[in-house]
């Protein structure tokens, strides 16, 4: 797995799979948002984050199936102002399955953009991977 500093290990279930006996595309989605979960609770320190996504992208290498084993990998591609970017390398049984970005803006109460706190830059900035990877 590319050294993103930071993996889940994720068990697909059953009902992730669809009529073509594979993870479901959208699912993907999920598994990346369960890995993003578990990073900011593990490197952050927060479960709960204010965040809206303003940016998706999945790119798909190969299915995954039943009974492989999935690792998301999770680093910090951008951080801006009141944004940041993360990455995912997506592996089903050691080999990529697929990769994604996402882009977060932290939101105050009204769901106004609002400045990253500062003690989250830095731990955000611990894991910062090359952006080209």
């Amino acid at each position: 797995m590319t050294e993103y500093g930071f993996s889940a290990t994720i068990e697909p279930r059953y009902r992730d799979i669809d009529t073509y006996e594979h993870v479901n595309h959208a699912v993907h989605v999920t598994y990346m948002e369960e890995a993003r979960m578990r990073f900011f609770r593990d490197v952050v320190g927060q479960l709960r984050i204010d965040t809206v996504i303003a940016n998706l992208e999945v790119d798909y290498e190969r299915p995954i199936r039943l009974p492989d084993t999935v690792e998301v990998g999770v680093g910090v591609a951008e951080v801006g102002e009141t944004s940041l970017t993360l990455a995912y390398d997506i592996r089903a049984d050691g080999e990529p399955a697929a990769s994604g970005r996402t882009t977060q803006v932290i939101v105050d109460e009204d769901g106004r953009p609002t400045p990253l706190p500062g003690d989250w830059r830095d731990a955000l900035e611990a894991h910062r991977i090359d952006a080209a990877e």
